[in-house]
């Protein structure tokens, strides 16, 4: 969406329409000569910008249009906040903008001083975030630099109320107010460190040779267009529309008197011409405080109508300086060709996944391997890698003995066929196959404390997400098969984190543990969880030392298939205990197949003499048997023997998830010491 269309689209309906931007919004009254006009008595005061905002109530957003069309417009009456409907006993009156805006105070006129607010009921807020939808609202109280509270200041004079602050930027502002029913607000002002300027800028059309019709209109953008005059030919049609048909031998045009504003991107005003030969934007702030502008192309001359210097002369005191466009033709980014030649780019190969608003992302190379990129949203900075995950894997017959493949893990993996889900979805599938043994991964992003339905306004961009990862491993051959899937952590000791495979020579600043179902990495005295994996009761989980690598390894009969699941952090978290091997059991429920519906603790289970069965869901294979063993030894004082088998899933869901498995353990009788 083209910014400045939107805004002058705003900004212009809402003008036209009577909407609260000319009295709400303050541009009657004070600030000009008389009410409802823009005048050049303005020049030298500070801009409204609330002007170039939209009147928004965030608590009673329902109540929009009815503030927009509001009848106390044109001197007929104030805000009442009694013909507003409000959900509860607050109300909030404010301004957004599409981009942010400097401010350092607001001006709230209310109809009289009994209709103002009791103090200590109203608070003004601004939105303190990255992006209209990715932040919060703040207190102006709550501002702090460098650790010193900012503060605000509050000047009542009758029934005018000025909150003085220092410079925020910010794209919305709002008044909020507790149990005031009886307020009625007559304008909404808004003011940063933008002052108006008043000139006469001279625009000069029809010199094209190729007799074109000039008709056309003016628009501007963080401005005011107080007068439009026309020249030679030129006639108008409406207050920034005319009609103009040059012969060649004398310019047409217009001569604009503007209010306009000089400042950082957005505080400054642009002019823009619309016409049937030609389409432009230009400053008016360069054209009046320093040289004219020639657009050469479409023969336009734009000048302060007080300077005595016509295009010619311009052309043969300037002829000799390079325009910009001129300038910047010879650079080799301004064709393709050149561009290809002369950029040396650090180019990406990676396919991205993530979560929309979110500082953290996930890059899937085309081998496979997976690098994490992340960095702190709140001062703009770009992501960058921050370390990856490298696979590898392996099978051979679990009948007879093969030569083991082992030796070459991690040093160069084959680019794998890899697509987006349905062909679009941010959701990559990739696929690889060993002598008939078939892995297909599917990497999807969502975050930690994902929740339905997300409410972006309430993401500040830094929340963790996830890269989920789903495997399917199939053996395809006649006979068993033992598949082994490597996972290798990997951290640039020196310099960046490479895109590609692990460079040669290079060292790894993390060294790899397992614990639990977790992967575990270590860079001097710090510890951090990586990656955790899910085995759904099946397969065995092993470091290998030689690689500083954990190993996941199952046997597969033929046509058999396993999935498992792989969960990666956006940023490389504290460690903590492995997630399910320290999970408490003493709440979880164990079932006695002869007393059908009961439940009992574990310890209730010492005393029977019949063969006991445990059913505990979702949690790895090792990590129960570890426990069950433990549990029989020292609370039974018994020799245990036991046999193990995992169920079919408990229930089908839809992809991507986890499916839940049940392990169940019997024990034998107890047997004395």
């Amino acid at each position: 969406m083209n910014r400045r269309h939107f805004l002058y689209g705003c900004t212009s309906a809402a003008l036209a329409n009577n909407h609260w931007s000319l009295t709400a919004f303050g541009l009657g009254g004070s600030q000009a000569g008389k009410p409802g006009n823009l005048d050049e008595s303005l020049a030298g005061q500070p801009v409204n910008l609330a002007l170039f905002g939209e009147l928004q109530s965030w608590l009673n957003p329902s109540q929009v249009r009815l503030l927009q069309d509001h009848p106390g417009q044109n001197s007929s009456g104030p805000l009442r906040l009694t013909d507003i409907l409000s959900k509860d006993s607050e109300f909030d009156l404010g301004v957004a903008w599409p981009e942010f805006r400097t401010i350092h105070r607001l001006v709230v006129r209310f109809a009289a001083k009994d209709k103002c607010p009791q103090r200590g009921r109203q608070f003004v807020e601004f939105w303190d975030g990255i992006s209209p939808l990715q932040g919060r609202w703040k207190l102006l109280e709550e501002e702090t630099n460098l650790g010193i509270p900012q503060g605000i200041s509050l000047e009542v004079d009758g029934r005018i109320w000025t909150f003085n602050f220092s410079d925020q930027r910010t794209c919305k502002i709002r008044l909020r107010l507790q149990n005031e029913r009886q307020v009625e607000v007559e304008s909404f002002e808004v003011y940063g460190p933008s002052k108006w300027k008043v000139g006469e800028v001279r625009i000069e059309l029809g010199r094209l040779k190729q007799q074109k019709s000039y008709d056309g209109s003016f628009s501007i953008y963080n401005g005011a267009l107080l007068e439009l005059q026309p020249i030679g030919d030129t006639q108008l049609t409406e207050p920034s529309t005319w009609t103009a048909s040059p012969n060649g031998r004398m310019p047409s045009g217009v001569i604009a008197k503007l209010l306009y504003t000089s400042g950082m991107d957005v505080d400054r005003t642009i002019a823009t011409i619309r016409s049937n030969a030609c389409d432009f934007s230009f400053l008016p702030g360069e054209a009046l405080e320093h040289r004219p502008i020639d657009i050469a192309e479409f023969e336009v001359y734009i000048r302060s109508s007080s300077l005595n210097l016509d295009r010619a002369a311009y052309r043969m005191k300037y002829g000799q300086s390079a325009r910009i466009i001129n300038a910047v033709s010879p650079h080799p980014e301004q064709t393709l060709e050149k561009a290809y030649q002369a950029i040396r780019a650090r180019r990406v190969t990676l396919a991205f996944v993530g979560v929309d608003s979110n500082s953290h992302k996930f890059g899937i190379a085309p081998d496979g391997h997976v690098v994490v990129g992340n960095n702190d949203p709140s001062n703009g900075r770009q992501m960058v890698p921050k370390f990856s995950i490298y696979f590898a894997s392996t099978e051979e017959s679990t009948l007879f003995q093969e030569p083991s493949t082992a030796a070459d893990l991690f040093k160069k993996e084959d680019e794998k066929l890899q697509q987006l889900e349905e062909g679009w979805l941010p959701m990559v599938t990739t696929k690889w196959s060993r002598n008939e043994v078939s892995f297909e991964r599917l990497d999807y992003a969502t975050l930690q404390k994902a929740f339905e339905p997300m409410d972006e306004a309430t993401l500040l961009g830094n929340e963790l997400a996830l890269l989920i990862s789903r495997l399917i491993i199939r053996n395809n051959s006649p006979v068993p098969k033992t598949i082994s899937y490597y996972l290798k952590p990997w951290n640039q000791q020196t310099g960046r984190v490479d895109y590609g495979a692990i460079p040669a020579n290079s060292t790894n600043a993390w060294m790899t543990a397992l614990q639990g179902d977790s992967i575990i990495v270590t860079e001097g005295e710090n510890e951090y969880t990586v990656c955790t994996i899910d085995l759904h009761g099946r397969g065995l989980l092993a470091m290998e030392a030689t690689e500083n690598a954990v190993r996941y390894s199952v046997e597969l009969n033929p046509g058999e298939e396993h999935t498992l699941h792989t969960t990666i952090p956006g940023r490389a978290s504290p460690k903590r205990n492995a997630r399910n091997s320290t999970i408490s059991l003493t709440n979880r429920r164990v079932t006695q197949p002869s007393d059908t519906g009961r439940t009992a603790s574990p310890k209730a289970c010492k005393s029977r003499s019949q063969t006991s069965e445990f059913r505990i869901s979702t949690m790895p294979l090792c990590s129960i048997l570890c426990w069950c063993l433990r549990k029989m030894r020292n609370a039974r004082n018994t020799t245990p023997t036991w046999r193990c088998s995992i169920t079919e899933p408990l229930e089908a869901r839809a992809v991507p998830s986890s499916r839940a498995s049940t392990c169940v353990v019997y024990t034998g009788a107890p047997k004395v010491a």
